[in-house]
C-alpha cells in the first residue's frame, strides 16, 4: 500500500506537470492568435520581436531563480522552502523591474512606431517574471495543482480580456498589456496561494548562495535560447517585419506539436528510464518508438493544417495567413524532422550524456540563428527551407550522438 502510494502520487505530480505546462502554451497560443487575426502582419512581426524578448527574459530568470529551487529544495524542511520560495519570487521581481527600466530608456532610441510596444513590454514584464516563477515554484515544491490553478487564472483572465480589446482595437501593444495584466493578476494569486512575500532585497543573497549552478544554468540557457533568438533579429533585419509575421505565423499554427513535445517528453522520460533497467536494446526501442510518434504527429497536423479551408484558416488568425500559408511545408517538414530527432534528444537525457548534448546544443543553436539569414535569398520562403534544412542537420548530429552513447553502454 505504501509503494502503492508513492507511485500514485508520482503519476499525480507528473500529470498535473504536463497539464500545467499544457495551460500555459495555450495562453501563450491565443494571444498570438488574437494578435495575428486583429492586426497587419507587419504588426504581428513587431509583435513576435516582443514576444522573442519575452521569452528570453523567461529563461534567463529560470536559470537565476527557479531551476537551482528545483535542483536544491524540493526535499528540504517547510520553513527553508518558503525562505527559498520569498527569494525567489523576489528575484523574478528585480529582474522585471530591471528590464522595465531598461524598455524605457529604449523608447527613447526606437522608431515612433514602436516606442509603445517597447514601453508596453517594460510594463508588464515584473508581473510576467514572478507569475512564470510562482509556477515553477508549486511544481519544485510538489504541490502542482497549485501551479494548474495558477495557469488557469492567467488562461480563463487573458482569454477574456483578449476577446474583449479584440472588438475594440487592433493595436498590438494593447493586447500585450491585456495578456501582461492578466499575468499580473494570477501573480498577486500566487503570493495568497505561497502565503508567501516576494523578497526582492534578497535577491543578491540569492544569486551568490547558488552561484555555482546558475552560472552553468545561465551558460545553458543562452546557448538553447540563443539560437531563435538570432534567427528572429536576423530575419527581421534582412527582410523586414512582414517576412517575420509570416514565419512566427507559421509556428503559431504548428503550436499544438509543441505541446505535444513537451508533454510527451515529461511523461517517456521516466519510462524510457524504467526502460533502460531492463537493457539498452529496450531504451533504444523506446527512443525510436517516441521518434517515430512525435513525427507522425507533426506530419498529421501539418497535413490537417493544410486541409483546412482558407476561409477556416484566415477567420482563426486573420487575413495574414493568405501570406503565410506557402511556408506550411516548409514548416511541416522541420517539425517532422524534429520529431526524429526527440528520441534520440530523450536518449541522451537518459544516458546522462548532458556534455554531448550541451556541444551539441551550441553547433546548433549558432546554425539555427543563422538560418535567419536565408531570408537573404527568399524571404520567409527563403529561412523556412534553411530552418529544415539546420534541423535535418539537427537530428542527423544527435542521432550520431545517440548511437555512440548506445554503443558505449552496453560495451561498459
Amino acid at each position: 500500500m505504501k509503494v502503492s502510494g508513492v507511485v500514485h502520487g508520482r503519476a499525480a505530480r507528473i500529470g498535473f506537470g504536463v497539464i500545467d505546462q499544457a495551460i500555459c502554451s495555450l495562453t501563450n497560443f491565443f494571444v498570438q492568435i488574437l494578435v495575428a487575426r486583429s492586426t497587419s502582419i507587419e504588426a504581428f512581426g513587431a509583435f513576435a520581436l516582443a514576444f522573442t524578448a519575452y521569452t528570453l527574459a523567461v529563461t534567463i530568470c529560470r536559470s537565476l531563480s527557479t531551476e537551482p529551487l528545483t535542483v536544491r529544495y524540493p526535499v528540504r524542511g517547510v520553513e527553508e522552502q518558503r525562505h527559498a520560495a520569498g527569494s525567489v519570487a523576489g528575484t523574478a521581481v528585480t529582474l522585471g523591474l530591471l528590464i522595465l527600466l531598461a524598455c524605457g530608456l529604449v523608447s527613447f532610441v526606437v522608431p515612433d512606431q514602436y516606442r509603445l510596444m517597447v514601453l508596453a513590454m517594460g510594463a508588464v514584464m515584473p508581473a510576467l517574471l514572478l507569475q512564470d516563477a510562482w509556477r515553477f515554484i508549486f511544481l519544485a515544491l510538489g504541490a502542482p495543482a497549485r501551479a494548474v490553478l495558477n495557469d488557469g487564472v492567467w488562461l480563463v483572465s487573458s482569454t477574456l480580456g483578449l476577446l474583449i480589446a479584440s472588438r475594440v482595437t487592433s493595436e498590438a501593444y494593447v493586447f500585450l498589456l491585456v495578456w501582461g495584466s492578466a499575468a499580473g493578476l494570477a501573480a498577486l494569486i500566487g503570493i495568497a496561494q505561497a502565503r508567501v512575500i516576494p523578497a526582492a532585497r534578497r535577491t543578491l543573497s540569492w544569486l551568490r548562495q547558488h552561484g555555482d549552478l546558475i552560472s552553468r544554468y545561465l551558460g545553458e540557457s543562452i546557448v538553447v535560447s540563443g539560437g531563435a533568438q538570432l534567427q528572429v533579429i536576423l530575419l527581421s533585419a534582412v527582410a523586414g517585419l512582414g517576412a517575420l509575421g509570416q514565419f512566427r505565423l507559421i509556428g503559431v499554427a504548428m503550436g499544438p506539436i509543441n505541446i505535444l513535445v513537451v508533454g510527451l517528453t515529461a511523461a517517456m522520460v521516466p519510462e524510457a528510464v524504467r526502460s533502460l533497467d531492463k537493457g539498452q536494446r529496450f531504451l533504444d526501442r523506446t527512443v525510436l518508438a517516441a521518434s517515430l510518434v512525435l513525427a507522425a504527429a507533426a506530419g498529421v497536423w501539418g497535413l490537417a493544417v493544410g486541409s483546412l479551408p482558407r476561409e477556416w484558416t484566415s477567420w482563426l488568425v486573420g487575413d495574414a495567413w493568405v501570406a503565410a500559408a506557402s511556408l506550411l511545408l516548409p514548416a511541416t517538414v522541420a517539425y517532422v524532422i524534429g520529431g526524429l530527432q526527440g528520441g534520440a534528444t530523450m536518449g541522451l537525457r537518459v544516458l546522462q550524456r548532458a556534455n554531448t548534448s550541451l556541444v551539441i546544443r551550441a553547433v546548433t543553436s549558432l546554425a539555427f540563428g543563422l538560418s535567419g539569414l536565408g531570408g537573404f535569398v527568399g524571404g520567409a520562403m527563403g529561412a523556412s527551407w534553411a530552418n529544415a534544412g539546420v534541423t535535418l542537420l539537427s537530428a542527423v548530429l544527435w542521432w550520431l550522438a545517440y548511437r555512440s552513447a548506445s554503443i558505449h553502454a552496453r560495451v561498459g
